[in-house]
């Protein structure tokens, strides 16, 4: 269990993850970055100058502070894994994928599994998040049918 100093802190840090789901409807549609206020009044708002106070940090980089703080409170596991007869998938839309696996990779924010891909290394993935057990056995069943 959890002392309750770590408890307040995951508190804390499921609370920040909760506001960034929110936040995430706000960020500008070509790119996903925040917006720059608009308005005089934008500029002196609380949010705008701790914002700005930190750098003006993307929402992406704040996504992954708050889960790299929960793995390290141990709330999240973190795992590499690296697929040996597919490439990870890179379209939700792909109709070949079967639902448990489109869930996986492409759940979204209010999924248990946040999942790393990375474009030069297409066969590598890193999955944050809970029951990590269930994530891999799913896309170890689905590597297994494959082949690159």
């Amino acid at each position: 269990m959890y002392s309750s100093s770590s408890s307040r802190r995951i508190a804390y840090h499921l609370h920040r993850m909760n506001a960034l789901r929110t936040e995430s409807g706000k960020l500008d549609r070509g790119s996903g970055a925040r917006r720059e206020p608009l308005a005089i009044k934008d500029y002196i708002h609380f949010d705008t100058l701790r914002w700005r106070l930190r750098g003006k940090p993307s929402w992406a980089d704040d996504w992954l502070k708050e889960q790299q703080a929960l793995v390290s409170l141990g709330y999240f596991d973190q795992r590499e894994m690296v697929l040996t007869n597919r490439w990870a998938p890179d379209n939700p839309g792909d109709t070949q994928l079967e639902p448990a696996v489109r869930k996986a990779f492409f759940g979204g924010l209010n999924s248990p599994w946040f999942v790393h891909m990375d474009a030069n290394r297409p066969y590598w993935i890193r999955v944050t998040g809970t029951n990590l057990d269930a994530f891999e056995e799913i896309v170890k069943r689905w590597d297994a049918q494959g082949t690159r």
